[in-house]
């Protein structure tokens, strides 16, 4: 019936096995494959389909019969291009019902030979993305198989697994019980790598004052990597990557238009103050910072408050309409050629810096939960100002204990956006285990005749008026008229 002349008869009697085959656990012998194995060479696309899925389903009993599988498979890459996805649906079934037998092939698989270094295979050979779909699949039902593969499997398969979510466990358990390796080791390889090759790119076109595309690269790997940290919400590694690529990208703006001394100097202004901000903030943040990232987190805020000071100073003197009116302004007057002259070599003087990103990095995560007791009626006038208690209480995970002081706070988003930051007392803070605290207080709140309120909870938070003082190297600067006063 399998080889019968009639297509619907061909079609009716693999379906009936395919329900058998759903229903009770078979194996395949040698002239049993051979015959399941003609209606891939099918031209009916349906009858393609069912023979995937009957190989996907059956078991076969040794290596040679995999090794049939594999070829026919393979073959029908090439022949059959509008199967590639079914096709690698096969292969991982095919993965995950025969880890033993594939564990004896997967060097062959991989072309790996022991003696030597592996050498790594590009993801354009289709076959290939076939073989770590059926290893890695494998994997999952026998960890061990894993365990002496090559480390850049790690990093395509991690890749695939974002291209073809179907050919990987969709449970996020069964990842993380079974793959140890592909997400702690594979991951975090990944990134680091990529980070360093997009490092090494923008430095170049930096080199070659390629400012824009240099800041395009960037932006297209700050979008690769939020995806990534969608994808797993709890690699805090790909968030602090994610948040250092904004630094980067604040960076080059600013040295962009003060290179060129451009007439968009206000822009200078604003973006020195966020990247002033997105320093501390990265800084409260995170925990298990090594001494680099530290370090150039400070480089970072001298650069961000020398260049608004630089900036602020030159945005001035344009304004200014005659010497007399600079003067009257000024307790010291400094030419605008020599500020010019400032920027250019306060420009050079700073540069892109690589980090090392720590595996071990934690990001804070904290929830909150807010209770308001019954107020004032909404159609008193009073209700605009007199308070109502509001309660809060939630967890805080990875708060950071050590180093600078860093204040914890709720941020309030009322009905109508307008916002209200309450810093939480750190005697209302208990400890709750090793690496969370837990917070409960009641506060006093003008809520007006607002129908809800939206909390988060954030560490290191950056009041509205960062930016108008500064504080460089000890000294405290203001800006008056065109001069500095220090």
């Amino acid at each position: 019936m399998f080889n019968d002349e009639m297509m619907h008869v061909r079609l009716t009697a693999i379906r009936n096995l395919l329900r058998i085959g759903k229903q009770f656990l078979l194996s395949l012998n040698e002239n049993q494959l051979q015959t399941m194995l003609l209606a891939l060479d099918d031209v009916n696309p349906s009858m393609r389909k069912v023979g995937y899925e009957i190989l996907g389903i059956f078991r076969v009993k040794n290596v040679e019969s995999i090794k049939i599988q594999i070829v026919h498979l393979r073959r029908n890459l090439k022949r059959f291009p509008i199967d590639l996805d079914l096709i690698f649906i096969c292969f991982r079934d095919i993965g995950r019902n025969h880890p033993k037998l594939i564990d004896v092939l997967k060097d062959t698989l991989l072309s790996l030979d022991r003696r030597y270094l592996p050498k790594e295979i590009d993801l354009e050979s289709q076959s290939h993305i076939a073989h770590l779909i059926m290893i890695f699949n494998a994997g999952f039902s026998e960890p061990s198989i894993l365990h002496n593969i090559p480390h850049y499997t790690f990093k395509q398969a991690y890749f695939l697994k974002s291209k073809y979510p179907e050919c990987f466990p969709v449970s996020e358990n069964d990842i993380r019980s079974n793959s140890q390796h592909l997400t702690k080791i594979g991951q975090f390889v990944f990134l680091k790598e990529s980070l360093a090759a997009v490092f090494m790119d923008v430095s170049a076109l930096i080199t070659k004052n390629q400012y824009s595309t240099a800041l395009t690269q960037l932006a297209r790997f700050s979008r690769e990597v939020k995806q990534i940290c969608t994808l797993e919400p709890e690699l805090d590694t790909a968030v602090l990557i994610k948040e250092y690529t904004s630094l980067w990208i604040l960076f080059l703006k600013i040295k962009n238009v003060l290179s060129n001394c451009t007439e968009r100097l206000q822009d200078v202004v604003l973006l020195s103050k966020t990247l002033f901000r997105q320093t501390v903030l990265i800084e409260s943040r995170f925990s298990g910072l090594n001494q680099g990232i530290t370090q150039n987190l400070a480089d970072l805020r001298l650069f961000s408050q020398v260049a608004l000071v630089l900036s602020d100073a030159q945005i001035r003197k344009s304004r200014a309409s005659s010497v007399s009116e600079r003067l009257s302004n000024s307790r010291l007057y400094t030419p605008a050629a020599s500020i010019a002259e400032s920027m250019r070599l306060f420009v050079d003087a700073f540069a892109l810096v690589m980090i090392e990103v720590p595996a071990a990095v934690k990001v804070f995560k904290g929830t909150v939960t807010a209770f308001a007791e019954p107020g004032l009626p909404t159609s008193l006038d009073c209700v605009h100002y007199v308070p109502v208690p509001v309660h809060f209480e939630g967890r805080l995970p990875n708060r950071k204990k050590y180093g600078e002081p860093s204040v914890v706070a709720i941020v309030v988003e009322f009905s109508n956006q307008a916002k209200v930051t309450v810093p939480i007392d750190p005697i209302c803070i208990e400890p709750f285990d090793i690496t969370e605290d837990v917070f409960e207080f009641t506060a006093a709140l003008v809520l007006g005749d607002t129908s809800s309120i939206k909390c988060t909870v954030s560490q290191g938070y950056v009041s509205s008026d960062v930016g108008e003082m500064w504080v460089l190297e000890g000294m405290e600067i203001k800006v008056i008229g065109d001069a500095w006063l220090i």
